[in-house]
């Protein structure tokens, strides 16, 4: 059985070098400190950090989506194919059952196992990404520089 590729072809690293992208657009972050916070023994720029995993986030989700798109895009084309094809073999028009309707409750249980499915996809992947983005996070962390405030 054939694997399915959720995420039409991108690559892990594909994925790791759009995060660094983000990641290294900035170089030099200024970390505040307020008067009743303690300060850390190891500070990171943890708001870039996030915004940047966000932003992998979001485009983890639009490849997902666009994968999606592609399969059912393939699937109604396959359909279409075996239609013309009995087609051609038969004279005599193909009826078609009409498919049931699909009530509103079914349309939100279909809908919400859908989307159910793609999170748990997306957070597969981004905890397959998890120990790559570490290392990353690593060697940004030794070339960035961090000015620090104390307010």
């Amino acid at each position: 059985m054939d694997q399915i590729d959720y995420f039409n072809g991108v690559s892990n690293q594909d994925f790791i070098d759009y995060y660094k992208e983000d990641l290294y657009s900035r170089m030099e972050i200024t970390l505040y400190t307020y008067p009743h916070e303690f300060i850390e023994e190891d500070p990171r720029p943890l708001e870039h950090l996030n915004r940047c995993e966000v932003i992998l986030f979001e485009y983890l989700y639009s490849t997902y989506e666009s994968a999606n798109y592609e399969r059912r895009l393939a699937l109604h084309n396959q359909e279409l194919e075996l239609q013309d094809r009995s087609e051609q073999q038969k004279a005599a028009p193909i009826e078609i059952d009409p498919a049931p309707e699909e009530t509103p409750e079914e349309r939100t249980q279909r809908l919400a196992l859908q989307q159910q499915q793609r999170n748990d996809i997306v957070d597969a992947k981004m905890n397959e990404l998890g120990p790559l983005l570490d290392e990353v996070i690593d060697e940004y962390l030794e070339k960035v520089k961090l000015n620090f405030i104390n307010l």
